[in-house]
């Protein structure tokens, strides 16, 4: 094992420290490939060493906790957040199915379609389940007119949607008799709302990506005796999910890393680059380790690579183009809701309702409605898919081929991925695709905000790669 640098020693005593004290916090800056996992190892063994037994190394998927949890052995508990709670209420046990909370079942549980409301019924059942999402997000401990979405402007229909969001909430904590589905922000709440038991019990816990950190788990977090807290604010990517950047957020003390082991100045030149283009430039500067070989600029077709893009819809479609060349490629990640969603696209194309059975679209009765929808939606991810079904009519068979995984190699010359999987992840030669250039320019329209999340998603992109990325942006086409 190598040495650790000074900025890792530094991180790691500080862990060592702070075991002294009844409690406390410590935050760790580390740019993308800076050895956050090693200096992260170190402190746990360190911890280990000075006494402490009960540590807890709390990562973003289970992607990352399957592969960091060989590096831990049995010196941590390594989970990611939303398991930790899962098993603390004990929402496996009452058999309830876990997942995501669509407008079909709001409107089949409250009948919405018979009662007399100031909006449509579908409409609606968005702003109830908006508004609860919201509040499980929240460190707030009621749910209350602060949670419904900012969009909603008419008090009449924002009163109405929490009475009725206050009502489903309840029904849909762990405990109800109920045959919705179990959201899983809703049982990080209900773990919340009850004092978030066995936290306490830890002498230190360790958060890597902090900055996706929302706020209910930071609420969560205070439960507990001692934190170090790992992350990079220009990794923040989930904010559409409530995510709050905990390295800003949270007071403690600062032990940064800046030096890039992944990559050498040039693309580290490029990280710093998009980064200056927010509003809020990070305070630090990425390094790249001087000497090691990698660089910015066009990589040969005939090289192995990854191609990362902004939506999912630009990956299948280039994943289509790829099987009718012949070439072999792998998508990194299930797109069996993809697959479900496209084929519910395509029953309503063919005028059967009955047949688009994905709760997303089960609520549309014919094409012309969907068609109608897509187009006053058009960045929606569903919207893009009626898109790309649409313009696949002739060949529904190739697209739900390629959705369902057919076609593609174990070791594809071409790895396809989307940025939000491939953060934690690096690859030799990475090619950002050009389908970021129409997310930038709708978020430079919308604002300050929008745009900062646009560039993080691209700086992920743009240091994913070890020895050479190519850039199809046009902004950052070198």
């Amino acid at each position: 094992m190598h040495a650790p640098t000074e900025e890792q020693a530094a991180f790691r005593k500080a862990s060592v420290a702070l075991l002294e004290a009844p409690r406390g916090i410590i935050k760790s800056t580390a740019g993308a490939g800076c050895g956050k996992t090693t200096a992260l190892k170190g402190a746990v063994q360190d911890c280990n060493r000075a006494g402490a037994s009960r540590l807890l190394v709390l990562s973003y998927t289970k992607q990352l906790v399957s592969e960091v949890q060989g590096l831990f052995g049995n010196l941590a508990v390594v989970r990611t957040f939303n398991s930790l709670a899962l098993e603390a209420v004990g929402a496996r046990s009452e058999g309830r199915t876990i997942g995501q909370l669509y407008p079909s079942h709001v409107l089949q549980a409250f009948d919405l379609h018979k009662k007399k409301l100031p909006i449509n019924a579908q409409a609606f059942a968005k702003v109830i389940i908006g508004t609860v999402s919201k509040f499980c997000s929240s460190a707030d401990s009621t749910l209350s007119a602060a949670h419904v979405p900012a969009w909603v402007r008419e008090p009449v229909v924002a009163d109405l949607a929490v009475r009725y969001a206050t009502v489903l909430f309840d029904a849909l904590r762990v405990t109800s008799r109920t045959r919705l589905p179990l959201p899983h922000d809703l049982y990080v709440k209900d773990w919340h709302l009850q004092g978030c038991p066995g936290l306490a019990h830890f002498d230190q816990l360790f958060l890597d990506e902090a900055q996706d950190a929302s706020d209910v788990m930071l609420s969560c977090l205070a439960f507990a005796k001692r934190a170090s807290y790992v992350g990079d604010a220009g990794q923040q990517i989930f904010a559409f999910r409530g995510s709050q950047d905990a390295m800003l957020k949270v007071p403690g003390r600062e032990f940064p890393l800046t030096l890039s082991f992944r990559f050498g100045p040039q693309i580290a030149d490029l990280a710093n680059r998009i980064l200056e283009c927010k509003s809020t430039p990070p305070p630090i500067k990425l390094r790249g380790l001087a000497g090691k070989s990698s660089r910015v600029g066009p990589i040969a077709a005939s090289d192995e690579h990854t191609r990362i893009f902004r939506t999912n819809t630009a990956l299948i479609r280039d994943a289509i183009t790829l099987r009718d060349l012949g070439e072999s490629f792998s998508i990194v990640g299930d797109t069996g809701d993809i697959r479900d969603k496209t084929e519910s696209v395509f029953a309503l194309m063919r005028n059967s309702p009955r047949e688009a059975k994905h709760p997303a679209l089960s609520s549309f009765k014919t094409h012309d409605e969907l068609a109608e929808w897509a187009s006053d939606h058009r960045d929606s991810e569903t919207a893009q898919i009626y898109f790309l079904a649409r313009d696949y009519e002739l060949r529904e068979d190739d697209l739900v081929r390629v959705l369902a995984g057919r076609g593609q190699s174990n070791k594809g010359r071409i790895t396809l991925t989307n940025c939000h999987k491939a953060k934690g992840r690096e690859f030799a030669n990475v090619i950002v695709r050009d389908d970021f250039d129409h997310s930038l320019a709708i978020a430079k329209r919308r604002g300050d905000a929008q745009l900062d999340e646009e560039l993080n998603l691209l700086y992920v992109a743009a240091t994913r790669a070890k020895q050479a990325v190519e850039l199809q942006v046009s902004e950052f086409r070198v």
